[in-house]
């Protein structure tokens, strides 16, 4: 999922430690509330897109998503998502795509209603339900992965920028 790492080499970490005058323990913090910022806001943007174009939806990819934050002295990051722990769907949701084409499975345990079919309204469970789902249109991708990226770079650019200002 989204890994970020920061890995300052012995004259890299002093150079960094002077330009934003900040020991690395307090890089580590500042990093650490970065990435739990990323975390809050990636899954902000999965369950906002998935109910702009859905409607109700289960919330359980947004709710899959851990965050981990790891700090070995020079070299600290943090992780978001654990490929294991999310829903099965978590690529087609991210890269868009046709789920698998031969999924059995049941609308709670329901055969579909045909005036909710295809708007998206219904959840389809992977079971022995019996009712074979046959994608007739793509998922378009909600590229969840480079949003979290993309926020996780321009806050951590907005503290060094900060801590620059400070040290002039």
């Amino acid at each position: 999922m989204i890994k970020i790492t920061v890995s300052p080499r012995v004259s890299t970490a002093l150079l960094i430690q002077n330009i934003i005058d900040k020991p690395l323990a307090q890089m580590a913090i500042e990093l650490d509330i970065v990435g739990k910022a990323v975390h809050e806001k990636t899954k902000a943007y999965i369950n906002a897109t998935a109910t702009e174009r859905r409607g109700a939806h289960s919330g359980d990819l947004a709710a899959s998503l851990t965050y981990k934050f790891y700090n070995f002295g020079k070299r600290m990051g943090f992780n978001i998502g654990k490929v294991s722990k999310l829903p099965i769907y978590w690529e087609v949701v991210n890269y868009g795509g046709y789920v698998p084409p031969t999924l059995v499975g049941s609308f709670w345990g329901n055969s579909p209603e045909a005036s909710k079919a295809g708007n998206g309204n219904e959840k389809f469970i992977p079971d022995r339900g019996g009712y074979l789902m046959k994608p007739s249109s793509p998922i378009r991708p909600m590229n969840y992965i480079s949003y979290g990226y993309t926020i996780a770079k321009l806050l951590i650019t907005k503290v060094f920028q900060k801590q620059k200002r400070r040290g002039k």
